[in-house]
Parts: C-alpha cells; structure tokens; sequence
C-alpha cells in the first residue's frame, strides 16, 4: 500500500507542475472509466439501451485513447499499469452488473468475477506477483462477448447467448480455480525460500560461536604455556643464582 501512495502523491505533483502536467494525461482518461457505474447502472436500471450503448461506448473509447497517448508521446508510467488494469476490473463489474438488470442469469458471471478479483487482491496483499494466466486471458476475452449479447438480448441469434453462457463461467470456475492454485504453489515456494535463508543466516552465526570459544581455549592454553614458561625461567634462574652463591663459597 505504500508503494500505491507514493506513487499517487507523485502524480498529484505531477498535476501541480505545468511541465510535469501532461505526463498524467493517459492517467486522468483512465481514471474516467472508474465513472462508469455511475452512468451505466441507471441507464440499465431504467432499462434504457441507447444510454447504455452510448456509455459504453463513451468509456470503452477512453481504454483504447490512454493506451494510444501513452504509447506514442512515451507517457507510460508504473501507476498507469495499476491503475489501467483496476479501472478495467471496475469497467467490467459495472457491465455485469448492467447486464444483470437486463437478465438475472448473469450474476452468476458477476459472482465469479467478484471470487477473481478478490483472490488476486488477497494475493497481492501478501506481495504474490499477479498475472493473467492464458485461461484468465480466454475468459475475458469470451466475457465482453456475453455482456454484450446479455445487454441486447432480443437481439441475439438462438442459442448462442447459452452457448457463450455455459463456456465462459466454466473458463471463469477454470480461472479461478487455476488462480488459487498458483497462488498457494508461490506462497508455500516463498515460506520455503524463506527458511531455507534463515536457517542459512543462522549456520554461519553458530559457526562464529564455535571458533570463538576454540579461540578463547587457544587463548587460554597459550596463555598458560607462557605462564609455565615464565616459571620454568624463573626456576633456572634461581637456580642458577644458587649455583653461583654455591661455587663462591666453596673457594673461600
């Protein structure tokens, strides 16, 4: 979360300097879809098609406008990434829930959606990379499709709201189920990595304790050994010093 704030309070600097201000242009138009359930879902609860087209549309545009500016005038930034992809999260929330006004079936495809994005926020909470898998890729991909048949039901060819019903929430059960499973594999990778460095930081330390006490008895016997050898000196020299007194009074 701290990462989140700073990178908030840069824009908002950004924002505040002219020379620095268009550097949060694809920003502000992404930001705008996080408006859409403001508009979409009255128009839906009034069951008014062309607002809803007309939001949709007016919103969908500014998806593919950040993406442009951002790429061609070099305006890409990290809190462009995350705020693109929540943006697009909200976006997509607001039409399933739209699209549940207009027919009840698809809060079940709401619902899955929902279980999604929370099993990634909970893994991004605990700093667990998140990245779409090619399932979760294909779900989305088969998902607007349905939103969009959903929403103009009346009209859609027979059978192919049923079609795209059934095969998108299985990918979307296949996607979450893939989600929490690699979710579950790098936590139990990282627990893993983590004990592995700290019992390597603790081997050394137990090994510093070892030397150090084979240090201190080194010390501690050198250390009597020049004591034995200071007495063992000491010892010649006295008796050195009574052999002398010995000889000089022999000759007298």
């Amino acid at each position: 979360m701290k990462k989140y704030r700073e990178l908030f309070k840069e824009a908002f600097e950004d924002l505040k300097s002219k020379d620095r201000r268009k550097k949060q242009i694809p920003n502000i138009l992404t930001s705008m879809r996080l408006l859409a359930p403001f508009f979409i879902i009255p128009a839906a609860i009034m069951g008014s098609i062309p607002a809803i087209i007309t939001f949709v549309a007016l919103f969908s545009a500014t998806d593919m406008v950040d993406g442009f500016i951002a790429r061609h005038y070099h305006l890409t930034s990290e809190l462009g990434k995350y705020l693109d992809a929540f943006a697009d999260k909200i976006f997509a929330g607001t039409l399933l829930i739209a699209s549940s006004f207009m027919n009840m079936i698809m809060l079940i495809p709401l619902m899955f959606e929902i279980s999604i994005a929370a099993v990634n926020i909970n893994a991004s909470i605990k700093s667990l990379e998140t990245k779409s898998s090619i399932i979760g890729k294909i779900k989305t991909c088969l998902l607007f499709p349905l939103i969009g048949i959903s929403l103009l039901k009346d009209l859609a060819f027979p059978g192919l709201f049923q079609a795209l019903f059934v095969t998108t929430t299985g990918m979307q059960l296949a996607s979450l189920v893939s989600y929490q499973v690699k979710y579950h594999k790098d936590s139990k990778e990282r627990n893993y990595i983590h004990e592995e460095q700290k019992s390597i930081s603790i081997e050394p330390v137990e090994e510093d304790k070892e030397l150090t006490k084979e240090l201190e008895l080194s010390s501690k016997r050198n250390d009597n050994i020049r004591e034995l050898k200071r007495l063992r000196d000491t010892l010649v020299d006295q008796n050195n010093e009574h052999e002398k007194i010995k000889q000089k009074d022999i000759r007298h």
